[in-house]
Order: C-alpha cells, then sequence, then structure tokens
C-alpha cells in the first residue's frame, strides 16, 4: 500500500562541480526559515550514478553534460522512489507548505496552460509520479543522427498529464491520483522575463 502522506524531505539536484551560487544560497536559506523540520536531501553526482547509469535517457544528457535535462528525468524518479518536495535552487520560500502534504502530489501552473517543475511533490509511489517517470522508458536524449531532445520538461510533464485528467485551465483542479494543481500565485509568483506579471497574493 502506497504512503498517502508527503514526507517533509525537500530533494534537490546539483550536479557537476560548480558551488552553488549566491541566488541559490540565499534562496535556499529560506527553507531552513520557513520549513525548519524538513530533512534537506542533496543529489549530486555520486549520489546520482547509479539512477543516471539505468536510463539512457539521462546517461546521454549527463555524458553530453546537459544536466539540466539529466535533472528532469532524477526529480521525477526521486519522487517517485522516495517521496518529499523537490525544488529547484532558486527557488524561494515565503510561508509553510505544510498544508499541502497529506495530498498526493501537488503543483502549480506556470502560466496559463503549464505545469512547472521547479517546484514539485508527491506521496512515495504515486501514480502521476510513475506515468512522468514512464516518459523517460526507452527515450533517447540523442537520437541517431546525433541530434539532441530539447524538449523541456514543463511540455514533457504537461502533455503527459493531459492524459490523465489535467486540463489546462489555470484553475485549481484535482486530477488522477489526488495530484493538486494549484493557481501560479501559490508556488510561481514570479514572472522571469516580466516583474510587472508577478502575482503575489495571500497565497503566496
Amino acid at each position: 500500500m502506497n504512503d498517502t502522506r508527503i514526507p517533509k524531505i525537500i530533494h534537490y539536484i546539483w550536479l557537476g562541480t560548480r558551488p552553488l551560487d549566491k541566488v541559490s544560497q540565499k534562496c535556499m536559506k529560506t527553507w531552513g526559515q520557513y520549513l525548519p523540520d524538513y530533512e534537506v536531501k542533496r543529489w549530486g553526482d555520486n549520489e546520482c550514478r547509479d539512477i543516471i547509469n539505468s536510463n539512457l535517457y539521462a546517461r546521454q544528457a549527463y555524458e553530453a553534460k546537459k544536466y539540466a535535462f539529466v535533472s528532469d528525468y532524477l526529480r521525477v524518479y526521486i519522487l517517485y522512489n522516495y517521496g518529499g518536495v523537490y525544488m529547484d535552487t532558486d527557488v524561494q520560500m515565503f510561508k509553510s507548505i505544510n498544508r499541502f502534504l497529506a495530498h498526493g502530489a501537488f503543483t502549480c501552473f506556470e502560466n496559463k496552460t503549464q505545469i512547472p517543475t521547479a517546484l514539485m511533490a508527491s506521496a512515495k509511489g504515486n501514480q502521476w509520479m510513475k506515468a512522468l517517470l514512464d516518459y523517460y522508458d526507452d527515450k533517447s536524449f540523442i537520437d541517431a543522427d546525433g541530434h539532441m531532445d530539447i524538449t523541456t520538461n514543463v511540455d514533457a510533464i504537461t502533455n503527459v498529464s493531459l492524459g490523465m485528467g489535467f486540463v489546462p485551465n489555470a484553475q485549481i483542479q484535482v486530477f488522477s491520483d489526488d495530484v493538486h494543481i494549484y493557481t501560479k500565485d501559490y508556488f510561481c509568483p514570479i514572472d522571469t522575463k516580466n516583474k510587472a506579471n508577478d502575482v503575489f497574493t495571500e497565497n503566496t
């Protein structure tokens, strides 16, 4: 029987030899400020080696040093197998997210139609996360002609979710295995291209 509550674990991925940048360090301090009782798990090259080598897409992307695409696979693998909250290192907390941990999974809209991946969470074994993981089965990052598949994980995850009941209408909704999608202001209030489009509300 699957766990039905998301554990208090924050997962983040940091591949390669670069040190954490100042923006990441600043944002990650807010994790401890608002989520002080969460375990923070860093997934680096050593921790991820076996996972990467087990999947063709991830292995090819890693060998090409396209770490962003490697992390696309790793985050869904980690959430499906361990449960918890995945965050990009530039995600800043403004309040606790404890009240969302009773869901099977949660994230929000990135824009009017798409699901982001900078912050996403699920219980271990959640079937939505399994479907996202299955997307990468037998998938290559580099095709026979040497071209890289640069499909973003936002596009991939949104497309998979459409087949599971997700409606791209920018409205709060629940689908599949208790997957809660919230409006943009909950977890993605900042528009990185146009600050005038930021949507900070009481939900943020």
